[in-house]
């Protein structure tokens, strides 16, 4: 069986830091530390910029890092990212969640 984009078939589960951090490498880690500081800074635009020019960098974290595939292609529009997209983002992996993640991944480095 080949590897699916978002989905662990192992664990039967959409992919993400907090549940399948084993298919994380270290550009998609210092990207979400990146991305914590800029919602805790409510730097959107900086993460708008992020979403829509880094391409596999974003999918990724989209795909693999909060398990929302969707959003990806929805957070394309900035008005959708500023007005529904970052909630969407929090319920699908919350600010706790994604910190927890990032701290227990490099407690283990």
């Amino acid at each position: 069986m080949s590897e699916h984009p978002f989905y662990c078939h192992k664990k039967k589960c959409r992919k993400t830091a907090w549940n399948t951090p084993e298919y994380l490498n270290e550009s998609n880690w210092t990207d979400l530390k990146t991305i914590i500081e800029w919602i805790e800074t409510k730097n959107i635009d900086l993460f708008y910029k992020f979403i829509t020019t880094q391409g596999d960098r974003s999918k990724n974290f989209f795909y693999k890092v909060i398990g929302w595939p969707e959003g990806y292609n929805y957070c394309q529009v900035y008005e959708y990212f500023k007005n529904c997209g970052l909630d969407c983002i929090y319920k699908n992996g919350s600010l706790e969640q994604m910190k927890e993640a990032v701290e227990k991944h490099y407690e283990n480095l």
